[in-house]
């Protein structure tokens, strides 16, 4: 499957009925891919109501990926908050 609008919407899906659990492999890849915050807010969103720790682990690992815009709209969506990585 190749077309995000699909994807983002099915990757919901699997996590709130529970065919993706953690550490949410499928959809870490998918945000960590894509910057935009029409497919990767709604993504965090489901990861964070499923675990708080597994959504910060995947943000903090893309943090240096996104656009301040799209960190910000995370971070408001969600509580999430990172910093720069010292990588």
């Amino acid at each position: 499957m190749k077309n995000p609008e699909i994807k983002y919407l099915w990757y919901q899906i699997r996590i709130f009925a529970g065919a993706e659990t953690k550490p949410f492999i499928i959809s870490d890849d998918f945000v960590g891919s894509i910057g935009r915050m029409k497919f990767v807010v709604p993504i965090y969103k489901a990861i964070y109501s499923k675990s708080k720790e597994d959504a910060h682990r995947i943000y903090d690992k893309h943090y240096d990926f996104y656009h301040p815009m799209a960190r910000d709209a995370i971070e408001r969506a969600t509580g999430l908050k990172s910093g720069p990585s010292d990588v």
